[in-house]
């Protein structure tokens, strides 16, 4: 502390600026790490988190369209049209499924 006290005031002010632009560096690199590893999570997550909730949204549209369907296959009489609405129906359930062969996705039977 005596070392400072007997440095001519141009010396002091020069070292004080110094140290303020060591410490704005600083300051600076640790707010760009921090910012590039939110970036990266928020990458992440909306990676693993947004896909699902859209293919969540595409099967309950698809699931609402098969009861429409299906109240309509009730109703109808026509066979031309029925046979629409069963072709609608499993292509929408194919398309839930993904295309494979898992629960739910049994094709509707005349």
């Amino acid at each position: 502390m005596n070392f400072f006290r007997n440095m001519k005031l141009f010396n002091k002010i020069l070292s004080l600026v110094m140290l303020s632009i060591v410490m704005l560096f600083l300051v600076g690199a640790v707010g760009y790490t921090y910012t590039s590893n939110m970036a990266s999570s928020a990458k992440d997550m909306y990676e693993n988190g947004f896909y699902p909730l859209e293919s969540l949204s595409v099967i309950d549209s698809n699931t609402r369209g098969i009861r429409g369907d299906m109240f309509e296959l009730m109703i109808i009489k026509d066979p031309v049209r029925n046979r629409e609405l069963e072709d609608s129906i499993n292509s929408r359930i194919e398309e839930n499924s993904g295309g494979s062969e898992g629960a739910g996705s049994r094709p509707i039977r005349r």
